[in-house]
């Protein structure tokens, strides 16, 4: 009897993760597509483990201004996409991290919005963009390069 309701609690945690994943993603295009009808969309994260992560966007005009801004922080999958207008009119290129101390962004707004401007100066150069090795794929490099 215990394994049966131990067994019906994981699969009704796994249909609510999948639905509220489900409703961050679209949460996250909405948003998306919005500014992409604005102009150009930078996006910068920082991935969080047992901290809030962050992902900022900001779409911007043929002058690397911004127009709008939105963000998402949180650490469960209930964070939704806000809107985040602290930089409008300012060259993407621009901003460093005073700026971002200067509103009062967290730790983690703060290197995802800096990480935004790191991606735009790459795109511009061509480079290429690499994302970041997730905290559980950190993990296992760690766990591989102790066993050897």
């Amino acid at each position: 009897m215990n394994l049966i309701l131990v067994g019906c609690l994981f699969i009704a945690a796994f249909i609510l993760q999948y639905i509220f994943s489900f409703l961050q993603m679209k949460s996250f295009n909405n948003f998306y597509r919005k500014m992409r009808r604005e102009g150009r969309v930078v996006i910068g994260t920082k991935k969080g483990a047992l901290r809030a992560g962050a992902i900022s966007m900001f779409s911007i005009d043929d002058e690397d201004r911004i127009i709008s801004g939105a963000y998402m922080q949180g650490v469960t999958v209930l964070s939704r996409f806000r809107n985040f207008n602290k930089f409008n009119r300012i060259n993407i290129g621009t901003i460093t991290k005073n700026e971002c101390e200067a509103v009062k962004l967290s730790t983690s707004m703060t290197k995802a919005v800096l990480n935004g401007v790191d991606n735009y100066k790459k795109a511009l150069n061509g480079e290429e963009i690499e994302m970041p090795d997730s905290p559980l794929m950190k993990l296992t490099k760690k766990v591989k390069i102790n066993n050897n």
